[in-house]
């Protein structure tokens, strides 16, 4: 009888239904339908008040869908609360953003660990209508792509960082993404130089040898930024590139030259300018020295492989000096060098010398693969 009563109730207007809600709330077992007729009433707050009290989950969740950022912020807060109790923190997160209290809704998101959904990040993000302030808006967007950083979710801290007007930040949160896309994409966006350089930094971190696309964007960065010394050490990195993977020592040296004239001009920008920096001089300088230092190893080996053509036992003194000169550091390392001792011994089929020549490179070089530097063939003849 009750409950059809109830029902009617909740079929009525005005205030019948204040009437009934009072009445229901002080019989026992009766108070869902209580909650209900308060809610029906718009009398939210007092639902709740009754829905906690009598730990009414199933009216409690009800009510709150209905729940919308025009509610009373009291009212939002106290509904946080007691999901936050039992240990419904989503919901108290999405409760708190309701209310716009948006400090407390990230705090909970730490604390508790809250994954940053899709509804949320839009719930939790502050506007100009919400949050006036300015400084204050930029505070707590920052706060929340900290917390998409700590959670992973470096796409979204990207976006908040953006909207904060941080860049730089945005672009380091993309860079723990490992999107390469997106970062290329943002630093053509950007215009900024810490990002060009970051963007072509990154870049090296990849398989760039063998991608065209790569080495173009690379350079690419480092010219907006106007990095000549950035520009220059990855002229050098090319080089080497050339001769690893390639064993390409005339390219290698055309890089090397690149690399040269960038230093050159990165010298006169620096001594042209009114900012000069002195650590920027001092490590151009150093760079200068150093590709002047691997052209010269370069020319040595170049030559050295011009006189074996007409001088073999001298082309190989020659390359006994320069071996114990080199170094790993060096563009002509030491296995480029006995590589070449190794084929010149197997051919003249003097194989013990060729044999010393093996043991003392990988003495230098104690898990180099031999196979890398001198032909299979070769070396079963050893």
């Amino acid at each position: 009888m009750r409950d059809l009563l109830a029902n009617l109730c909740l079929m009525a207007g005005g205030s019948e239904i204040v009437e009934a809600a009072r009445y229901f709330e002080d019989i026992p077992g009766y108070t869902h339908q209580a909650v209900m007729l308060y809610h029906k009433a718009g009398m939210v707050g007092r639902a709740l008040d009754l829905a906690f009290r009598a730990e009414q989950f199933s009216a409690l969740d009800l009510v709150t869908k209905d729940l919308h950022a025009g509610c009373d912020p009291n009212v939002l807060k106290r509904a946080a609360e007691f999901f936050s109790n039992n240990q419904n923190y989503e919901k108290a997160v999405e409760l708190l953003c309701l209310a716009k209290d948006f400090r407390e809704a990230i705090q909970l998101c730490r604390d508790r660990n809250v994954r940053l959904t899709d509804k949320v990040a839009e719930l939790m993000t502050p506007t100009k209508e919400t949050t006036p302030n300015e400084a204050e808006r930029k505070q707590l967007l920052e706060s929340i792509a900290e917390l998409g950083v700590h959670q992973g979710n470096y796409h979204f801290a990207a976006k908040k960082y953006t909207q904060a007007g941080d860049k730089l930040q945005a672009m380091r949160a993309l860079l723990k993404s490992g999107d390469t896309q997106k970062i290329v994409f943002f630093a053509n966006t950007a215009r900024n130089k810490d990002i060009y350089i970051l963007a072509a930094n990154y870049l090296q971190t990849t398989d760039w040898q063998g991608n065209a696309q790569v080495i173009r964007d690379i350079e690419t960065f480092y010219t907006k930024a106007h990095s000549q010394l950035h520009l220059a050490s990855f002229y050098k990195a090319c080089a080497f590139m050339e001769v690893e993977t390639f064993n390409d020592f005339s390219k290698a040296a055309d890089a090397l030259e690149h690399a040269q004239r960038t230093v050159e001009r990165g010298l006169q920008e620096q001594s042209a300018s009114s900012e000069k920096s002195n650590s920027t001089i001092n490590a151009l300088t150093a760079l200068k020295e150093e590709i002047s230092e691997h052209l010269s190893q370069l020319a040595k080996f170049e030559k050295i492989k011009e006189v074996y053509a007409v001088d073999e036992n001298d082309a190989v003194l020659q390359l006994q000096n320069l071996v114990e000169n080199a170094t790993e550091d060096s563009i002509i390392r030491p296995s480029h060098i006995y590589s070449l001792l190794i084929a010149h011994y197997v051919g003249k089929q003097n194989y013990r010398p060729a044999y010393r020549c093996i043991t003392q490179l990988q003495k230098l070089q104690k898990n180099i693969d031999l196979s890398t530097i001198v032909d299979p063939e070769l070396l079963d003849k050893v």
